[in-house]
């Protein structure tokens, strides 16, 4: 008979229990189940329901339960009518004790660490887990596709192709990189997801293309032009001298590339591979148009379990920090997690950064 209210930490709450005049049996029932959303494994308190009172002339076994472990559940009292506003405080009277289990700071990095993210809901859940992992498999998918293909076209507009296709493709690859992503992500949508849909969606029950694998195809076509540009003008800024050194010791043209232009650009072939991650990492709009936004955790206990890992719906870092900003109240907890995930964003980009600067020196 009260409002709901926070539990803050070894806070008591005293519940009356009694039967109305009106009540006709000889036994009642006291019964409790936690809220929709609530999950009482995942809170960092001991919920813990006692018996301090029982009425006068009632004879009841100590009561005590442990609200983590039974979630849920009755027990029967002796019935026990109160006829008066006055004899009310005179029932049953039970306590209900928060006892923390844990520290705040690891109870925030359990809460970290949960494989659900929802933030809306009436006890909201910050599992950054799936997300996190979600960035990670489609910088490394978008890096495994992009690099082969990238340093390849750029040996060949470096070391093969003639003055006239190089002076064609360049422009071509500036255009090309200064595509605005948006349209990269319809683009998927138009032409990746319905073949992926085709090719899996019968077997896996896919309700669209949309997913991790879809994400992953559109960044190597989002990050192919800077891998190649780069890498390129690493590999032209060899020294000519290497390379006529090289044909003197009798190498061949592939020998020449593979055992001294290769090794001498290693450097800027390494920061162009680090520029790219830093772009797969912070790109949004690709993510939030063709991930499916909806937060998996990735299986790959089976082969059958990792294919539907890479064309299930997923969501990353990038996108979930666009959508959540419309859902957000000021200073409110939802308030800074989207920022804790830029904050992530941001070290990482910073990361690659550095690193590449230091390649290139």
């Amino acid at each position: 008979m009260r409002a709901p209210e926070r539990a803050k930490q070894g806070e008591r709450f005293l519940l009356l229990v009694f039967a109305m005049p009106t009540y006709t049996g000889k036994t009642m029932e006291l019964a409790w189940e936690p809220d929709v959303s609530f999950e009482p494994q995942f809170a960092p308190y001991q919920f813990r329901l006692r018996l301090v009172r029982a009425p006068e002339g009632v004879d009841v076994e100590p009561i005590e339960i442990d609200l983590r472990q039974h979630p849920k559940g009755c027990i029967t009292l002796p019935v026990w009518k109160a006829y008066s506003q006055e004899e009310w405080l005179k029932g049953y009277l039970f306590e209900l004790e928060a006892i923390p289990t844990t520290s705040t700071t690891w109870a925030t990095l359990q809460q970290f660490l949960m494989s659900d993210w929802a933030p809306t809901i009436l006890y909201p859940r910050f599992g950054m887990l799936p997300l996190l992992l979600a960035s990670l498999l489609i910088t490394t998918l978008a890096i495994l596709f992009a690099t082969p293909l990238g340093l390849a076209a750029a040996v060949y507009l470096s070391e093969q192709a003639s003055p006239r296709v190089r002076e064609w493709f360049k422009p071509i690859l500036e255009v090309l990189a200064a595509i605005p992503t948006v349209v990269l992500g319809y683009f998927g949508v138009v032409m990746i997801t319905p073949a992926l849909q085709k090719l899996f969606g019968e077997a896996l029950q896919l309700s669209s293309g949309r997913g991790l694998l879809a994400t992953a195809l559109m960044m190597t076509v989002f990050i192919l032009p800077t891998i190649i540009s780069l890498s390129e003008d690493a590999l032209r800024a060899v020294p000519n001298s290497l390379r006529e050194g090289a044909e003197a010791l009798g190498f061949t043209h592939a020998g020449r590339i593979r055992l001294v232009i290769l090794p001498a650009a290693k450097s800027g072939l390494i920061a162009a591979v680090l520029l790219a991650v830093a772009r797969v990492m912070g790109e949004t709009m690709i993510v939030w148009i063709l991930s499916g936004g909806t937060p998996t955790m990735p299986d790959f206990s089976s082969p059958t379990a990792a294919l539907g890992t890479l064309v299930k719906p997923t969501r990353a870092i990038p996108d979930t920090i666009a959508i959540e900003m419309g859902n957000v109240e000021l200073e409110s907890p939802h308030y800074g997690y989207p920022f804790l995930l830029g904050l992530i964003i941001i070290n990482l980009l910073g990361f690659a950064y550095r690193k590449r600067a230091q390649f290139q020196l």
